[in-house]
């Protein structure tokens, strides 16, 4: 019998019988939950070529797989390539460094990616913090999940008088905005209520 050519997929197929197993489906079971055919899901074993990159995603998304991690069983992602995380823990520290920021400074409020979080769980306001604290354009950090490069904003002219005062104002500014937009993702109705006191105070504020 003529041995199969490498499988590069065959990583992906153990991970998701194992998945299948431990949840009790049959194999038709598996296939009918994941939309795609058991025949397709065999192939994985022995095929010479990776699936196709949608079907992983399916896959991942409805076995709750890091997307990321079923790339990389699957052979679409080399093994030695590094991670999304990987890169964007590279590009803040360098950066940290470059501004004479700690670790725990730049993360402050912030999910840390070096613990239990990965990339996948950074919302809108843990990057616009990031981007903010590092001087980067927004954007800046999904720019590097996606393989790219973070975009440094110009450095601040020396501030005029009081200019210190202004900085803060804004960056307060720019927390609060980051928080109305935490509060828009998870839970609208506190974010009504955190708009109508923040129109309270700035009427009566002047």
């Amino acid at each position: 019998m003529s041995e199969h050519p490498a499988a590069p997929a065959k990583p992906l197929y153990d991970h998701v019988e194992e998945i299948r197993i431990r949840r009790g489906w049959t194999k038709i079971q598996l296939a009918r939950r994941l939309g795609i055919s058991r025949g397709t899901i065999d192939n994985w074993k022995t095929q010479p070529r990776p699936p196709q990159a949608s079907t992983v995603a399916r896959v991942a998304a409805h076995l709750e797989i890091d997307p990321e991690r079923a790339l990389r069983l699957a052979g679409i992602i080399p093994a030695d390539h590094p991670t999304a995380r990987e890169l964007l823990v590279d590009h803040m520290r360098a950066r940290a460094s470059e501004l004479g920021l700690t670790w725990s400074e730049l993360m402050d409020g912030v999910r840390d990616i070096t613990g239990p979080y990965g990339v996948e769980d950074l919302g809108r306001g843990d990057k616009r913090r990031i981007e903010h604290r590092l001087r980067w354009r927004p954007g800046s950090v999904e720019a590097i999940i996606e393989g790219g490069d973070p975009t440094p904003l110009p450095n601040r002219e020396q501030p005029a008088e009081g200019g210190d005062a202004v900085d803060k104002a804004l960056e307060d500014w720019r927390a609060v905005q980051s928080m109305l937009d935490e509060l828009r993702e998870q839970d609208p109705d506190r974010l009504r209520t955190a708009r109508r006191l923040l129109e309270a105070y700035m009427e009566e504020a002047g």
